[in-house]
């Protein structure tokens, strides 16, 4: 069986394990229970983490997908078949807020993909990585923020975070450094390419094999030659790729810090994460 994240609140003014049970209870009444139901009611118990602090409703749910995975550090990481873990969560009323504006470029983005560990049978996925900053740097912005936002504040002080990446590009050509080679290609009644060959002789093979077939998928295919560079992705003469060359990326981090004394009727609760049996 597998495993699914959650992420649950409940607004009570109750103890840690009280709330638990509510949630658990009422996870029970919808989905059954099957210790396979992929709700909060499969993991063993509960632990409270950041404790003593508490946050907004908003600023849990966000940083609990941050810890659920371990973007905020392997302490509050989840895992299957262990407890759920709780953040304290009151009403906005309860506190003041303030927004800080952080600002990063592409070199820092580089930077931040350089400094991911890898183990030997990861390095790929750096080199992957790597490549997607000149293609698709957005494609990082899900673990880059929150690392730079956890770098400037406090995770149990985060209320709200948005971010926008402006990439400028260039356009890169580059041409074949080899000889053309004759390729022949199968094409059908419509043009599409179905086979290609590098000799005549075996394109001719595919193409009597595959009309003499019990069941062919054709009743027509031809045969064209085409000047192709073997050096080049699908022998293009040249290809043009468009660049990332920079990017400007903005994030803004939305701090609550609780109040000194609370509204009398500010109210009180728990955001639950975890991983669930599926």
């Amino acid at each position: 069986m597998g495993a699914a994240e959650f992420t649950t609140s409940i607004w009570m003014n109750a103890d840690l394990r009280t709330a638990y049970d509510a949630v658990c209870t009422d996870a029970v009444s919808v989905h059954g229970r099957d210790p396979y139901n992929g709700t909060i009611s499969t993991t063993t118990g509960v632990t409270r983490v950041l404790n003593p602090q508490v946050m907004t409703a908003k600023g849990a749910a966000l940083a609990a997908g941050w810890m659920i995975d371990g973007r905020a550090g392997d302490d509050y990481r989840a895992h299957k078949w262990e407890e759920a873990k709780a953040v304290a969560i009151m009403s906005d009323d309860a506190f003041t807020f303030r927004t800080t504006t952080l600002r990063f470029n592409l070199d820092d983005l580089r930077e931040y993909i350089s400094s991911l560990p890898t183990s030997d049978d990861s390095e790929w996925v750096r080199e992957t990585a790597e490549r997607l900053l000149t293609t698709h740097p957005d494609a990082h912005m899900w673990e880059f923020v929150p690392a730079m936002v956890l770098r400037t504040v406090p995770v149990h002080t985060v209320h709200a975070v948005t971010s926008t990446i402006v990439p400028r590009f260039k356009l890169v050509t580059t041409r074949s450094e080899g000889k053309a080679v004759t390729r022949f290609e199968v094409v059908g009644g419509n043009g599409t390419v179905v086979h290609t060959a590098d000799t005549r002789a075996r394109a001719n093979t595919f193409v009597h094999n595959t009309l003499n077939s019990e069941n062919p998928r054709f009743t027509e295919l031809g045969i064209r030659a085409v000047k192709a560079s073997p050096d080049m992705p699908n022998g293009a003469d040249s290809v043009t790729s468009r660049q990332v060359v920079s990017a400007a990326i903005t994030v803004k981090v939305t701090t609550a810090t609780p109040r000194a004394k609370a509204p009398a009727n500010t109210r009180k609760g728990w955001v639950f994460y975890g991983m669930a049996s599926i």
